[in-house]
């Protein structure tokens, strides 16, 4: 995970394998007593060619 401070919010990026690790996250988060205001699945670029 890479974490990215963007004004006043905190944006994690990373690659999560299956459910039970994104589950994993958001208790984490939840844990630490913090607010999750979205969670996006984003798809991989392709590879660019030169």
């Amino acid at each position: 995970m890479a974490s990215e401070l963007t004004g006043g919010e905190t944006v994690l990026t990373g690659l999560l394998e299956d459910q039970s690790a994104v589950f994993g996250v958001v208790a984490q988060i939840e844990a630490l007593g913090l607010e999750l205001l979205e969670l996006r699945q984003i798809r991989p670029r392709p590879p660019q060619t030169a």
